[in-house]
């Protein structure tokens, strides 16, 4: 098994003529075709990407691929991951409470001669630690991950052969079990858990009969509840819960007069899988969704479908709403025909707004990796390093018990929050004062912690390691 890292091969380009209001648009490419379906913060101040490449574009050629950038949208590095077969797709990564890196996807499978769902471990520079396929005859795929913050355990969903699935490691990905829902014919598409790690979610969709499907289980797999909608051709592509309420999105064909998937966000009770509230877009599908920092609201990101005169387009999609699903702006990238451009992945930003990745297609047809930087407004925007913030130092780092913060001579208030990495905040305080000593670090487990310090209308983040 060969996995290249390609840090001095890799071409960068940036294109200028793509910016607005001084900001970026970045487009990551080699000799070959990239495209990106995932992208997620990491605790360095950067971002961690994954999806396929193809360097030689051949029918045998495409493999898993990791990409790094930091909080700029510089390149740091990239590894291409031949898992053994002709054909391999990354879907989605994180990073672990160790601080190494997990992908899950799926590959073809020589052993088996099926494609099967894949997972892949490196360390925070890109070198393989683990890797291995599901081990079993049956085709399957992995399509999406969560991280259970009461034993730092992962749970993977998809399918085998026709039926959603899920399996469940350890932190280091050692199988626990798997769970096949033999009952349905379908997929899940996306699996997260509530807020005190108890409960699972599961969504995708049916192909027998085409509807989606939501599913509420305890961590073993068992079903507490499961929702299927079939006013529509339905699918669903991901999921976020809070204490009340289930959100998904994805597309439909209800309402469609003109035969093309809508973009579509449904809200269901968390307590028995009632639906509140459906609303649909533009035709294409939303893919991604992460929820507004205030709690009041979505940002989703997808894919439009566009005829302009006798061209049809895709571009990068995205919308935001209220809670209850109201538009309250729309955008669009990649306005270029002949060229095409597809959303797969969304974060929010460690300073502000989002970060959007996918798919940008030449007009010779080879896909590059296209990454998006906007604001709470959805706009292009560069990404400012903030000169004064250097002067914020946290010490010691690892720490065991106490951790002191020094914010250099600010007079303005500041606000200060300690996520862990599961997203939680373990830490908060709004304060003029300058030092700050946070006494409560004998409290948390060992791991990697992001401090987000916000002062003067600007925010930073800087990276701890709790280690006893």
């Amino acid at each position: 098994m060969k996995t290249t890292v390609l840090i001095f091969l890799f071409l960068f380009i940036s294109l200028n003529g793509f910016s607005q209001q001084g900001g970026w648009e970045k487009f990551y490419t080699q000799n070959g075709s990239r495209s990106a379906k995932d992208i997620k913060q990491t605790s360095d101040g950067g971002y961690l990407i994954t999806g396929f490449s193809n360097p030689t574009n051949s029918f045998f050629g495409q493999d898993i691929m990791i990409l790094k950038i930091d909080g700029d949208g510089e390149f740091e590095w990239s590894i291409n991951h031949d898992a053994g077969g002709s054909s391999d797709h990354g879907q989605r990564a994180m990073e672990t409470v160790s601080g190494d890196y997990v992908a899950v996807g799926f590959g073809s499978n020589p052993s088996s001669g099926t494609s099967n769902g894949y997972f892949l471990r490196t360390t925070s520079e890109g070198g393989v630690v683990s890797s291995w396929f599901d081990s079993s005859a049956d085709a399957s795929m992995f399509h999406d991950l969560v991280n259970i913050p009461s034993d730092s355990s992962i749970i993977i969903c998809g399918r085998r052969n026709d039926n959603p699935y899920l399996v469940r490691t350890d932190k280091h990905g050692d199988t626990l079990y798997t769970k096949r829902f033999t009952d349905i014919t379908g997929v899940f598409q996306a699996v997260t858990c509530s807020e005190d790690g108890e409960f699972l979610y599961s969504a995708g969709y049916s192909s027998s009969p085409s509807v989606g499907i939501v599913i509420k289980s305890d961590l073993e797999g068992n079903v507490i509840w499961q929702t299927f909608f079939d006013t529509g051709d339905e699918q669903y592509y991901d999921i976020l819960v809070d204490n009340i309420n289930v959100y998904v999105v994805g597309m439909s064909l209800e309402n469609s007069s003109n035969g093309y998937h809508q973009c579509l966000i449904r809200n269901f009770s968390e307590i028995d899988g009632q639906m509140s509230f459906f609303k649909v877009f533009d035709r294409g599908s939303f893919n991604k969704m992460v929820k507004e920092p205030d709690g009041n609201g979505f940002v989703l990101l997808g894919t439009s479908y566009f005829f302009t005169g006798a061209h049809f387009e895709q571009r990068v999609y995205v919308v935001k709403t209220d809670s209850e699903g109201e538009l309250i702006w729309e955008r669009e990238f990649g306005q270029n025909y002949p060229a095409s451009n597809l959303g797969w992945g969304i974060c929010k930003g460690h300073d502000y707004g989002y970060m959007v990745c996918g798919q940008f297609t030449s007009a010779d047809g080879i896909p590059y990796v296209y990454v998006i930087k906007i604001d709470e407004n959805g706009s292009v925007v560069s990404t400012n390093s903030f000169p004064f913030l250097p002067e914020i130092s946290l010490y010691p780092n690892p720490c065991t018990e106490v951790l002191n913060i020094q914010l250099g001579t600010f007079e303005s208030e500041k606000r200060i929050t300690v996520l862990n990495s599961a997203g939680q905040e373990v830490y908060e305080k709004t304060t003029f004062d300058n030092e700050i000593q946070i006494n409560e670090v004998s409290f948390w487990p060992s791991g990697v912690y992001l401090v987000h310090v916000e002062v003067e209308g600007h925010k930073v983040v800087r990276k701890v390691v709790v280690d006893y």
